[in-house]
């Protein structure tokens, strides 16, 4: 019986013990903006410590928004892309014109973002947002090697079924309230490595 050995690929990835969780599942109708802070925020927020790596993540089902890092140009994220922020870096989601974006941690805590005064007339953006933890290893090179944020199509790409079916899959999962449940975590996980 032979066994191969992983790739080099694989033992990086594995060395970063990813894990993570969805933190927004929602449908925003426009306009709303919401700022996302930078890593250390996230990491007190989220009670993890200084050694994890927080990388937010957002995935759009329906609909498109502007993500606007720190110190960038905005970029349109629309249907069926992810965004990664692989350096954390505090950003601000948006779809029109608002005075303020609401902070994530309220958002986190329940509270929907901040209208105008009156509805725009776009269509909705269905959300799924979360992070990634990683372990914290300054010198793995998939980490390096990665642009400050990291766009991907996650359906119609060929050679990249299973993207599809791990975006599709942590949808369904979290669409059905097991937001946080073994499964969803797991689902995080595959969707990371894809």
């Amino acid at each position: 019986m032979s066994l191969t050995s992983p790739s080099p690929f694989e033992d990086a990835l594995a060395d970063l013990r990813v894990s993570g969780s969805v933190l927004l599942f929602e449908s925003y109708q426009p306009p709303w903006a919401i700022s996302v802070p930078g890593e250390d925020e996230l990491r007190h927020l989220l009670g993890v410590g200084a050694q994890t790596r927080v990388l937010p993540f957002h995935l759009v089902i329906e609909g498109a928004f502007e993500l606007t890092p720190k110190n960038c140009a905005s970029e349109t994220i629309s249907a069926h892309e992810v965004v990664i922020c692989t350096r954390g870096d505090e950003h601000v989601m948006s779809v029109g014109r608002v005075r303020k974006p609401t902070p994530f941690a309220a958002i986190h805590m329940g509270q929907r973002p901040g209208y105008a005064s009156a509805p725009s007339g776009l269509a909705p953006t269905k959300l799924l947002c979360g992070v990634f933890l990683l372990n914290s290893a300054p010198l793995n090179p998939l980490l390096g090697s990665l642009p400050p944020v990291l766009k991907i199509m996650t359906a119609g790409v060929p050679g990249s079924p299973m993207l599809t079916r791990a975006a599709e899959m942590l949808a369904l999962e979290v669409g059905s309230g097991n937001r946080n449940g073994f499964t969803a975590a797991r689902l995080i996980e595959v969707f990371c490595a894809e």
